[in-house]
């Protein structure tokens, strides 16, 4: 006898994807995943995922931050004097604003890339739809999943850490060569050469390339083009904030 719905030739339905194995897959073996992907879109359970990622280490790494020190700092670098009322103010506010932080601003980071992506590759002709785009981003994103583990299980063997070397806690990138706080700018920019970052952005390449169908040497210049864009304005912002400081064009 002939199962039902596989008589006449018809293809069996394809079994669906599981989240877990194509986020690592995405590491591992991004053709097939991102193949995968264009068939039948994953999101949901990655993008949960990192959210409650972030939320824990969050809670686990407030306790050890020094933001009184930061805000010091900060207003110091601003040549400015702050009372012990008024700092406890900034870091009230602060405090909360990074939990909150840690909720939404990996969905609306993934949101933001998806869209922009999908706009530069729909205007060189290619194809998918935003639910492709968006799975893609939110498996490439993995990268920055394994930087923050490695940089939570740093911070969390430590009694205490400074804002400044938190950014700088898994050594992945340049900006352990200058301060976040003495030369932004300078931070900004060689922060941005990140290994983490650069495989997410190879991931990126891949799976738009497999989506848009669009070949692979288009992808990577509408991917790099885009990184370089958000490179440029991230040191260009910074640069603008250090003028506006008292003695700002300096930095070491």
């Amino acid at each position: 006898m002939t199962e039902p719905g596989i008589e006449g030739g018809a293809a069996a339905p394809e079994a669906k994807p599981n989240p877990f194995a194509m986020m690592l897959g995405a590491l591992f073996a991004p053709g097939d995943t991102f193949g995968a992907v264009a068939r039948r879109p994953v999101w949901v359970v990655p993008l949960i995922i990192y959210v409650l990622f972030s939320i824990a280490g969050t809670v686990l790494v407030m306790p050890k931050i020094d933001f009184e020190s930061a805000v010091r700092a900060q207003m110091e670098k601003q040549g400015q004097e702050i009372d012990d009322k008024t700092l406890d103010m900034i870091i009230g506010i602060q405090k909360p604003v990074v939990y909150v932080s840690s909720v939404v601003m990996i969905p609306i980071a993934i949101l933001i890339i998806a869209a922009v992506h999908m706009a530069g590759f729909r205007a060189f002709g290619g194809v998918g739809t935003f639910g492709q785009f968006f799975s893609v981003t939110t498996l490439a994103w993995m990268p920055l999943l394994v930087q923050s583990l490695i940089g939570q299980i740093v911070i969390f063997t430590r009694k205490s850490i400074s804002v400044e070397q938190i950014q700088t806690a898994v050594m992945s990138n340049l900006g352990f060569l200058t301060s976040p706080i003495d030369n932004p700018a300078r931070f900004a920019l060689l922060s941005s050469i990140d290994l983490f970052s650069i495989w997410v952005v190879a991931l990126l390449i891949v799976g738009f390339a497999i989506v848009s169908k669009l070949p692979r040497a288009q992808a990577i210049g509408i991917v790099v083009v885009f990184w370089l864009i958000y490179v440029i304005g991230k040191t260009g912002i910074a640069a603008i904030g250090q003028m506006m400081q008292p003695g700002g064009g300096g930095g070491a």
